[in-house]
């Protein structure tokens, strides 16, 4: 049986084989539905994802055991609104299409889910702007969109912009 300082030895030999460390600044955000949005994304995080624990009680201490249903946390991305407000307002009509009380409303929207989602996905480049990794959000489709902030009072020329909240199936990770 190896002792302790082989297991020590072994460990601290162990050398990662990419020391870069992920740039906040190096992602993309994909949506075929809004491209304008995509274009003036400024933030974006990839949502908290957990799962509940169950606990077993018996006569010995109280055990937890992993709930087979895992939960995902709204997606939200935050996008400088350009001029025509066209960015803000493909979500705004994508939004509506799906509202009972607009009159771009379509039942034929809510009879086919597939109609009003879509599939996102967050490239996350390298430290050479290069694809690393992907997170892929499936059926997502937007649940809140963001005022628009204006006031004559601030003398900055900062761009206005907006964040949109997304819900979605689930998300998967593909490493490159």
């Amino acid at each position: 049986m190896p002792s302790y300082d082989q297991y020590t030895t072994k460990a601290l030999n162990r050398h990662p084989d990419n020391e870069n460390f992920l740039q906040p600044t190096s992602f993309r955000f994909v949506l075929s539905r809004t491209p304008e949005v995509v274009y003036f994304c400024q933030n974006v995080s990839v949502p908290t994802i957990s799962v509940n624990a169950t606990d077993i009680l018996n006569q010995f201490p109280t055990t937890a055991i992993a709930d087979p249903k895992m939960q995902f946390e709204p997606l939200s991305l935050t996008f400088m609104i350009n001029e025509d407000l066209g960015n803000w307002k493909e979500i705004f009509d994508w939004m509506k299409s799906f509202s009972i009380n607009s009159e771009k409303y379509n039942p034929d929207i809510q009879t086919d889910p597939r109609n009003y989602q879509t599939d996102g996905t967050l490239v996350i480049l390298n430290s050479n702007s290069r694809p690393q990794a992907s997170v892929t959000f499936k059926n997502m489709f937007p649940t809140s969109l963001g005022e628009i902030d204006m006031s004559a009072s601030d003398v900055g020329v900062d761009p206005v912009s907006a964040t949109v909240t997304f819900r979605y199936d689930t998300y998967d990770v593909t490493v490159y």
